[in-house]
């Protein structure tokens, strides 16, 4: 696998990670735009570029919010970066991870949405969904499609919604 190659993969699972080539060869540079690469440095690379990449990306890193949620008697910190969708199942509501990770809370959704931080991330898509507009790849009228291709459900009732947020947030993140 070469370093494009790995980009992709590190794309499906992380939108949001920093990615940066360094190489000898010319011929990628245009696929490092695809994966949203912040720097592609050509080989032989001097102690000051290298060192100041590295000061930008670490200047750029903030701590994700986090939510606070309670499993199996156990107070968990979540961040807010890793939340992909609620799901409402019975009276618990599944909080999935991007790791592929998923914990049961016995909290409405509503209690854990009133507590998120980026609420111009988190949106409703059904009455049993709030999606994570960084994990979504596109939207139609009945679905919503996540980066690991997994489709969550849209209601009729909060397509407008949904479609408005996605937009506002993909044209707000571009800037």
């Amino acid at each position: 696998m070469n370093g494009v190659k790995l980009a992709h993969a590190i794309r499906e699972k992380d939108r949001r990670l920093p990615i940066a080539f360094l190489t000898a060869d010319r011929e990628f540079a245009l696929e490092g735009y695809e994966v949203r690469a912040v720097r592609y440095l050509l080989k032989p690379i001097g102690e000051q570029k290298l060192c100041a990449l590295l000061d930008e990306l670490s200047a750029g890193k903030k701590e994700s919010p986090c939510v606070m949620v309670e499993e199996k008697g156990t107070v968990r910190r979540v961040e807010e970066d890793r939340l992909c969708y609620i799901e409402v199942m019975g009276h618990y509501s599944l909080l999935h991870l991007s790791d592929g990770g998923m914990l049961r809370v016995r909290e409405s959704m509503e209690g854990i949405f009133a507590k998120l931080h980026g609420k111009d991330r988190f949106v409703r898509c059904h009455r049993s969904y709030v999606v994570n507009l960084s994990y979504v790849e596109k939207i139609n009228r009945t679905c919503c499609i996540l980066s690991d291709k997994k489709e969550l459900p849209v209601s009729r009732n909060c397509w407008q919604e949904l479609n408005g947020q996605f937009i506002r947030y993909y044209m707000g993140e571009q800037k």
